[in-house]
């Protein structure tokens, strides 16, 4: 686990908690636009994600507040074999703030913070390829369409199972 604990402006970013998961559960329920079962948030198995983050030695879950609010959660892991890495496997921010550049921010700081911090020099993230608004997001953030990884998560279609692997520039 990577603890994370720092503040930028309003916003104050901390490493999840096993207190946090009950109320994260069920705030990316009403976040996220995706299929929830890609986040396996049935309580026993995201009670089980939490724990492999919590014993794995690159894995960062962080909450981001403002207010005393969860507005984002964000989930990566760093790949030292290939280099100094970090793979964003998720980032949801609340439906309210988004096209607000809050997302910008958040991101934009937790890349600043790993870099500083863990001397990252490559990001990618992974995006089911459905989700058309979040490459859009991370194209924004300079990001682009590496590969894609087809039948990685389970669903109807392809189009929902494949897994749209994004390089920063």
């Amino acid at each position: 686990m990577v603890n994370v604990d720092f503040k930028y402006e309003d916003y104050a970013f901390e490493s999840v908690t096993e207190n946090d998961l009950q109320l994260l559960s069920e705030w990316i329920k009403e976040n996220s636009e995706e299929d929830n079962n890609c986040y396996s948030l049935e309580p026993q198995i995201f009670y089980r994600r939490y724990l492999e983050y919590y014993v794995a030695s690159g894995e960062s879950f962080i909450k981001v507040s403002k207010e005393g609010k969860i507005i984002a959660v964000f989930k990566g892991r760093f790949e030292m074999e290939k280099g100094n890495e970090l793979f964003i496997w998720l980032f949801i921010i609340d439906k309210k703030l988004r096209n607000r550049g809050e997302g910008s921010i958040i991101i934009s700081k937790v890349i600043e913070y790993f870099k500083m911090n863990f001397f990252i020099d490559k990001v990618e993230v992974g995006v089911v390829q459905s989700n058309l608004g979040g490459i859009s997001f991370w194209n924004s953030l300079g990001f682009d369409v590496s590969r894609v990884t087809k039948g990685f998560f389970d669903g109807d279609n392809d189009y929902e199972r494949n897994l749209v692997i994004m390089n920063k520039r």
